[in-house]
């Protein structure tokens, strides 16, 4: 759910969900849109690259109905390749400053930066102080549990899981996890993790070590063709995500939904993680319904535990107190003789 919403959005995908200041969203794919808030000025369906959009969207759900390989791939390239046409209605280089200034740095095609403004420039100036550690915590927190969800949920739809919910070399997978971190930290770029996009790779057959130094690989030569990449518009991207939102749901069938004690947190997670747009809210918001459902319960077990260890403290006591006095009475009996 919350990738085929993210997929939805306008500013990230197709456009067909929109702002509102009444309802929070609403339909959108409008005509025209405010540029700053990105809420619907007119229209509603009646945005041309939404429409393209979704025709990239039956594209790569026909291929994957076909078994086709490379489905995600060709849908997302049929949609961009008609898109960098200019002085079209789905063009994604409109004829403004802003649209001739990423026309001109498409056609470079081949571009490389230096990140030696970044790279080392770490600073522990007021490391000690609340306004470090406030946002450190928070990352890592956010970071944790962002990371466990799209791994486990990547396990899952991969079949990788084992009958305890666990995966092989998972302890591995967060050591590597959280050593990017640390490396991408050091060079002063956003925080590398595991990201659920990933399940796009997995849908396509993707399952070795393979795949990741594969797509290591590429990532490395798109350091050199960046004005390429960064050109691709998300109206061509949005529908790959949502087909992958609804492949994802197959691991809903795992809920036991007759049992409320389950279901429940279950839904929780899932609808406050696209809600919320955060993995990690999700996961503590189910978390804590859980926790709370069943609170009661272990108050109950916990005192019975309490009550059943006081039970037999008090009847070994009387059993040592009954066992003394079996060996005094002999020995009063034998004194009075």
């Amino acid at each position: 759910m919350f990738l085929a919403f993210t997929g939805l959005q306008s500013h990230v995908g197709l456009g067909l969900v929109g702002p509102s200041r009444s309802t929070l969203v609403e339909l959108a794919a409008c005509a025209e849109t405010d540029p700053a808030t990105g809420a619907c000025l007119g229209g509603t369906l009646r945005s041309p690259t939404f429409w393209l959009g979704a025709a990239g969207f039956v594209v790569t759900a026909t291929c994957l109905k076909r078994g086709v390989k490379g489905s995600m791939i060709y849908g997302i390239v049929f949609v961009t390749l008609i898109s960098w046409f200019r002085n079209t209605s789905v063009t994604a280089f409109p004829s403004t400053p802003a649209g001739d200034s990423s026309y001109r740095y498409f056609r470079k095609v081949v571009d490389f930066h230096l990140i030696s403004s970044t790279a080392g420039k770490i600073s522990f100036n007021g490391f000690f102080t609340t306004k470090v550690w406030v946002p450190l915590v928070t990352l890592l927190y956010v970071d944790i549990l962002s990371t466990t969800g799209s791994m486990y949920s990547m396990a899952e739809l991969g079949g990788f899981t084992d009958d305890a919910g666990g995966f092989e070399g998972e302890y591995r997978a967060f050591l590597v996890d959280g050593g990017t971190t640390i490396v991408s930290s050091a060079l002063g770029t956003t925080t590398a993790a595991a990201f659920l996009e990933s399940t796009a790779g997995l849908r396509e057959g993707g399952r070795t070590g393979v795949t990741a130094v594969a797509v290591g690989f590429l990532f490395l030569l798109s350091l050199f063709f960046a004005p390429l990449l960064t050109s691709v518009p998300p109206w061509a991207v949005g529908p790959s995500l949502v087909v992958v939102g609804a492949m994802m749901m197959a691991v809903a069938k795992e809920v036991e939904w007759g049992d409320t004690g389950e279901a429940v947190p279950a839904f929780v997670t899932m609808v406050v993680m696209p809600l919320t747009y955060s993995i990690s809210n999700g996961i503590v918001a189910g978390v804590g319904v859980y926790v709370a459902m069943n609170a009661v319960g272990y108050a109950a077990g916990a005192w019975g535990w309490v009550r059943r260890m006081r039970e037999m403290m008090a009847e070994a006591r009387n059993q040592v107190s009954a066992a003394a006095g079996a060996e005094i009475a002999p020995a009063a009996g034998g004194e009075q003789v």
